[in-house]
């Protein structure tokens, strides 16, 4: 019985191993790191953009 239960939980643990996904390296690495600084930095700059501009204007009335 507990050969069988060994054996299930081989079986599954291969199988995991086999869906993940490989190491990004390189290009793939990168680029993917410049697309969420890119996708953070639009977001930020889209936020503050109206608040610096409404800061600027109030301080010459």
């Amino acid at each position: 019985m507990a050969s069988k239960t060994a054996d299930k939980v081989d079986a599954a643990a291969r199988a995991a191993a086999a869906s993940t996904p490989g190491q990004l390296t390189g290009v793939s690495l990168y680029s993917r790191f410049a697309l969420a600084g890119a996708v953070c930095c639009s977001v930020t700059h889209g936020a503050m953009t109206p608040v610096d501009v409404y800061v600027q204007l109030e301080s010459r009335i």
